[in-house]
């Protein structure tokens, strides 16, 4: 049995909590929220599905990167 990370969400249906886990990265059993998780984590879970734990509502984790120019 492997080690793997775990990420948290919120169901945009009603709230509920959501995790899903990942075997990328350094896998140190570590817990992140969505929105601080590292990208190769989420670039991992791009394509998996995951259910609501209160509403039973089955989502699909979608990764869209969002490349941006600046001016140096």
């Amino acid at each position: 049995m492997g080690c793997y990370d775990t990420v948290h969400a919120l169901c945009r249906q009603c709230g509920g909590e959501m995790e899903i886990q990942s075997k990328a990265g350094d896998c140190m059993l570590q817990d992140f929220d969505l929105s601080d998780a590292p990208p190769a984590i989420l670039g991992d879970l791009h394509g998996e599905t995951l259910a609501c734990r209160r509403c039973h509502t089955v989502w699909r984790f979608r990764v869209i990167t969002i490349a941006q120019l600046e001016r140096t």
